[in-house]
């Protein structure tokens, strides 16, 4: 058996005053969206593109993207958009942790990005799916009763 290393980061939004988090107390689903400074955010997210530029350039075998909703810890809220942007920019491959299926209505869809993904990066994807937290459930309004019993019908139409 091979090992494979690959680069992760969150992409945490970190641009926030100290001061914010403890007035609020929490840094999640209700933290005020007039906190967040796009301009901050962009730079954020250039710099941490970069990190995935070097980690190719230092030999990793790829890169793992991730998805968070309403969180400060995450700026990755589609796991799809993150990996086609990295896939244009590292030479290994690109591992999905993952896609929240409970959160989608139409799983093909997600089939067809992921298939789009694969095709765009050459064959560099490696999917896996989640049934996301509790905070990906309500910050889009899915009905976490029916969490895996959406997961598992998601899963095996894809």
């Amino acid at each position: 058996m091979t090992r494979k290393f690959f680069f992760f980061s969150e992409m945490g939004y970190n641009a926030y005053p100290i001061e914010a988090l403890e007035q609020y107390g929490y840094s999640a689903l209700l933290f005020p969206n007039s906190i967040f400074d796009p301009e901050k955010a962009r730079d954020l997210w250039q710099m941490f593109l970069r990190e995935h530029e070097y980690a190719s350039e230092m030999c990793f075998d790829g890169s793992v993207c991730t998805e968070h909703h309403n969180n400060v810890l995450s700026m990755q809220e589609s796991v799809n958009i993150s990996a086609a942007v990295i896939s244009q920019r590292i030479k290994g491959t690109i591992a999905l942790i993952g896609n929240p299926l409970p959160i989608h209505d139409n799983p093909v869809r997600v089939a067809e990005e992921i298939a789009m993904l694969d095709l765009i990066s050459g064959g560099r994807i490696i999917s896996g799916f989640v049934r996301g937290t509790g905070i990906e459930q309500l910050s889009t309004n899915a009905n976490s009763a029916y969490n895996r019993e959406r997961f598992e019908e998601a899963f095996a139409l894809i």
